[in-house]
């Protein structure tokens, strides 16, 4: 039996995505959404933040793109591997 690395609980990208959502929107039910979708849309919101969430957006190069994109790949490979049996 293998031994087990994580409990139950909430993730790093949930707390985040929650925090995000909230500073934004206000709104309990959006927090919740967010929540959900967790890493997702951390990464929605790196890449389309607004003017008035109070720093200037950035935009990404094509460079940096493709490398979140292959990290996302990396991880979800990894995890892939490690949880299927």
């Amino acid at each position: 039996m293998s031994p087990q690395i994580v409990n139950d609980g909430v993730g790093l990208g949930t707390v985040i995505a929650v925090v995000i959502s909230w500073s934004r929107n206000r709104s309990i039910l959006w927090a919740i959404f967010h929540g959900i979708c967790s890493w997702f849309y951390v990464i929605y919101y790196a890449l389309t933040r607004r003017r008035d969430d109070g720093v200037e957006p950035r935009r990404l190069a094509l460079g940096t793109i493709v490398v979140i994109l292959g990290l996302l790949a990396l991880f979800i490979l990894v995890c892939w591997l490690l949880f299927s049996h």
